[in-house]
């Protein structure tokens, strides 16, 4: 591939298949040989998806075997995390998946630091994703203005956006005592700031249905679904 084009070829790994097979190393080395020019590790065998934190350790091993660029991949969500991994791992780089499905702001809290973000901030970014996917499947207006969903442009946005609600829920802020949630498992320590902040906050299918049709409709969010899960009516009750 490599002689065949013009463009740096880069190769993305995990670390192996499973934890008897963790043959990364080798891996990384047989992809230099052939001619990669930097290689992206995700920190977590394909057995492990995502039951256990990435392991930055061999992450940084393979930074460490290689004389190519290594962009390091696995359980980035705030800006001081990536600042740590970036000096301990020796990587050129990191690549952001998750982190950027669950806070799509991630990438200006690198440039500017970590933003307590507000509910009408988030929800200013979600309808911003609206529009521009809008424009990617609606059909133009002619001279009425821009472009506009019809049913067929709705049936295949409605899905998309249903997806990214599903992610967006899981974002929680800073601790009050300034420890930081965990990407690998819900954050039960989070009391929501604000009837809106706990709607958003939501994870149960009404919820996430009505979130997504408001943002596509341009709702105002003012009439929430029952909550029906106990621990979630305490946690509404609590944000006012």
């Amino acid at each position: 591939m490599q002689a065949a084009v013009r463009v740096p070829v880069t190769v993305k790994i995990r670390l192996g298949w499973n934890d008897t097979s963790r043959n990364f190393l080798d891996v990384a080395r047989a992809a230099v040989d052939g001619g990669a020019q930097a290689i992206t590790v995700h920190g977590r065998t394909r057995n492990a998806r995502y039951r256990h934190p990435a392991d930055w350790e061999a992450i940084a091993e393979v930074a460490a075997a290689v004389p190519v660029p290594v962009i390091g991949n696995g359980d980035l969500l705030f800006p001081h995390e990536v600042r740590d991994r970036l000096v301990r791992s020796g990587c050129a780089a990191v690549m952001i998946a998750r982190g950027a499905l669950i806070k799509p702001w991630i990438f200006r809290e690198l440039t500017t630091g970590y933003w307590d973000i507000t509910a009408d901030e988030r929800v200013t970014i979600y309808r911003r994703y609206v529009e521009l996917a809008t424009a990617h499947w609606g059909r133009p207006a002619g001279s009425e203005g821009g472009p506009v969903l019809d049913e067929y442009g709705r049936a295949r946005l409605r899905p998309f956006l249903r997806w990214h609600v599903g992610l967006w829920c899981r974002y929680a802020p800073q601790r009050p005592d300034g420890s930081w949630p965990a990407m690998q498992e819900r954050e039960s320590a989070f009391v929501p700031r604000s009837p809106l902040e706990a709607l958003l906050s939501r994870t149960d299918e009404a919820a996430l249905d009505y979130v997504t049709d408001c943002l596509l409709d341009s709702g105002d969010f003012s009439q929430p679904p029952p909550v029906t899960d106990p621990t979630e009516t305490a946690e509404l009750a609590e944000a006012g």
